[in-house]
């Protein structure tokens, strides 16, 4: 199976270095990187107007995501879009903030500078995560899970 990925970073740099990592992950789909968190919402909003299966997997949000800052624009996303893991790319992956994310209701953060096998672990990780809720979300009984 393939995971869909929509990075989101507001810094054209940072935003390469995302998917230029992205693309090198196995079975692994990037979309081009949204720029903000508006385009970002509205890129998910429109998707799931088509069909809640054309939402990826995974969105992996840069910490100086803007205007809405990172931890409350996951917050939102999570809400609107439940079926959707969403990790947090930090340069701060100290105790607090990563308490800080996963009350927001990220799936995780992965430090800055991204590496290999830590964006693996993390996409992977969110990935999963997101299929076992959406068969949830759609009524299944779990014990597929």
């Amino acid at each position: 199976m393939t995971t869909r990925i929509l990075p989101a970073a507001s810094e054209p740099e940072a935003a390469r270095a995302l998917v230029t990592l992205l693309s090198q992950l196995p079975d692994t789909e990037p979309a081009p990187p949204v720029a903000d968190s508006t385009a970002l919402l509205d890129t998910l909003a429109r998707l799931a107007a088509e069909s809640l299966d054309e939402l990826p997997e995974v969105v992996l949000v840069h910490e100086r995501i803007g205007p809405v800052p990172a931890l409350d624009l996951i917050r939102d996303l999570v809400l609107r879009f439940p079926g959707v893991g969403v990790v947090l790319a930090t340069a701060d992956t100290s105790p607090a903030l990563l308490t800080a994310a996963m009350d927001s209701g990220a799936r995780g953060i992965v430090a800055l500078p991204l590496g290999y096998d830590a964006l693996a672990e993390r996409v992977h990780a969110a990935a999963s995560w997101s299929t076992g809720m959406r068969r949830h979300l759609a009524g299944g009984t779990g014990a597929e899970l």
